[in-house]
């Protein structure tokens, strides 16, 4: 234990605090799960009663719900990519769903209805909540919720959970140096759920370092908030920069300027609505212009992926995903959306079409660089051109090069279960590196949009791949012995030393907890090579917080419901 300790520097702000809950592998949709049980715990929303339920032992309310007219949320659905989205708003013009008959009647503790297995994924704030299908309407945990939108209270007396946005102490408010932090967090540990992820999403928490070894933390909610602290991670006040559009999409902290990219949901299809728009700061975070990007064949960006971008001095570049509008089939494609912008005149130089060059379907996740005059992406697809990872280059027009599969995964093309995931991609003087999780993909005998059969659970493995910069010398490196050993790992970080050389870190999880607390890291030199032996060291990576090096520290953030704890790895 004490080994453990000295390989890491943990600086809380408050104590770690994690609600348990189920997870389901390999349920197909409709099966029974669970069952809803009767309770007399009432959920109240901003004052508001909301019907409540109880599945497994926790508080559950229906999403449906919160689009009701005395609540203020917006709830949607998206068919194509079978995804529900929750967002701030003026409410709907719909009355609760009670389900008074078969709940509000029974003795407490009576099962009155089945809990279902769902493929439906539901997204508040760019995070996704742990939901469940109870006749025909889609429940998510009422704490798991109160957690992303603001504060809750438990009233033993009354028997009732408060949600509510305390305005005083709601993110984005600027505090005085000497005043305590009291901030709104979103939980972002890495938990369970965050093995079997099959797809990306846009990142809601950064960091950077500021001014006179100075720390921000750039973390998103209803804006995007700037948190500063100085170089003993002492909270020194937060600013906020207003959502330009609805839908968060990613940060670029560039060379002169700091670079957002917000997007907003075309239900209509239109051509002309501005779907992406790029604000460039300046290091203070003060507006200096913008460019909005439509006309894209785009109905929800970001939708189903994550966004990457990057910079040289002559270009700014946008690699995401996106669904498409609509088709005879009742379809809306979801593919990849490159964007690349020309500084000196400040717009658009590529073709936004249906299809472009680097076109991939289903754009899962995907990395942007640039190098060598070429734009470069690492990309991890369930189908075309490669199903599992691989690397494009690109001109500055948009043309592609030349593709390269570099880590193929088994099963057949469009089943969004790969049993894999590209974590990260970086670029050494000599090398492209990719680092991804993995089952043995030897073992599974067939792949579903749902699960995969063959196994009984996912055991995955770190897999570092390299090439060399023309994309051939591919070598493949397992640096961790999971698959048959009730052990699994984490999606991967990807962090780059200024000695050249990399971290890769990921949380171990051992048998079936949902959350560990143990992550490990390695050193790659520049070719991607594995530098002594792997090691590991009490505490948490976070689902958003990309670890980065300051001042020869790898550090991140984690947001747990009780606070903020920043982690400190040597980079030695």
């Amino acid at each position: 234990m004490k080994d453990k300790i000295k390989k890491t520097i943990c600086l809380s702000l408050a104590f770690l605090f994690i609600i348990p809950s189920f997870c389901v592998f390999g349920a197909n949709v409709g099966d029974k799960i669970d069952e809803v049980l009767s309770t007399d715990i009432v959920t109240y929303i901003e004052g508001v009663k909301v019907p409540s339920f109880n599945i497994a032992g926790r508080t559950a309310i229906v999403v449906e719900n919160l689009n009701a007219k005395t609540l203020p949320f917006d709830v949607y659905y998206v068919d194509s990519s079978r995804t529900l989205y929750i967002s701030d708003g003026r409410g709907g013009a719909k009355d609760f769903f009670h389900f008074e008959d078969s709940v509000s009647s029974a003795p407490i503790g009576t099962p009155v209805m089945d809990v279902l297995f769902t493929d439906i994924e539901t997204f508040y704030s760019g995070k996704r909540l742990q939901s469940f299908n109870i006749g025909g309407l889609t429940c998510v945990y009422a704490t798991d919720f109160a957690q992303l939108y603001g504060r809750y209270t438990w009233n033993e007396e009354t028997r009732s959970v408060d949600i509510f946005r305390n305005k005083d102490e709601a993110r984005g408010e600027s505090f005085s140096k000497d005043t305590e932090t009291k901030l709104t967090l979103k939980e972002s540990f890495v938990d369970k759920g965050d093995i079997t992820v099959r797809w990306g999403s846009p990142r809601t928490s950064h960091l950077i370092q500021g001014p006179e070894n100075s720390y921000w933390a750039i973390e998103v909610s209803d804006n995007v908030n700037i948190e500063k602290y100085d170089s003993n991670l002492k909270y020194i006040s937060s600013a906020k920069v207003k959502m330009e559009l609805p839908i968060f999409g990613a940060f670029l902290a560039g060379e002169e300027y700091n670079y957002i990219a917000f997007g907003q949901v075309n239900e209509k299809y239109s051509d002309s609505l501005p779907i992406i728009k790029i604000v460039a700061y300046d290091k203070d975070f003060k507006k200096v212009k913008d460019i909005t990007i439509k006309d894209c064949k785009t109905s929800i960006p970001f939708d189903a992926s994550n966004v990457s971008m990057a910079e040289n001095e002559g270009y700014l570049v946008l690699h995401t995903a996106r669904s498409q509008y609509e088709e005879a089939n009742g379809m809306r494609p979801q593919t990849q959306l490159t964007v690349i912008v020309e500084k000196e005149s400040w717009s658009v130089v590529n073709s936004l079409d249906k299809f472009q060059p680097n076109h991939t379907s289903h754009a899962l996740k995907g990395f942007v660089k640039i190098d060598g005059g070429k734009i470069i992406t690492a990309n991890y697809s369930d189908t075309t051109p490669v199903r599992g990872a691989f690397l494009q280059k690109l001109d500055f027009d948009g043309n592609l090069l030349t593709t390269k599969p570099i880590f193929k995964v088994s099963g057949p093309d469009t089943a969004n279960c790969t049993g894999a995931m590209l974590g990260g991609f970086e670029i050494s003087d000599s090398s492209y590196i990719f680092a991804l999780s993995s089952i043995d993909q030897t073992l599974p005998t067939d792949y579903s949009d749902t699960g995969i059969e063959g196994i009984n659970k996912e055991e995955r493995d770190i897999y570092i791949v390299t090439t060399d910069k023309n994309g051939n010398n591919l070598n493949t490196q397992c640096l961790t012995y999971y698959s048959g050993a009730n052990k699994s790992a984490s999606v991967p970080y990807l962090t780059p030393l200024e000695n050249g050389r990399f971290m890769v870190l990921w949380q171990k999880f051992i048998g079936n907890e949902n959350q560990s607390d143990t992550f490990c890291y390695a050193f790659l030199d520049r070719n991607g090579k594995l530098i002594g032996e792997v090691k590991q060291a009490d505490g948490y990576l976070s689902d958003s917080c990309q670890p980065v090096e300051i001042d020869g520290m790898v550090t991140w953030y984690v947001n747990t419901a009780s606070g903020r704890t920043f982690y400190k790895v040597s980079a030695d």
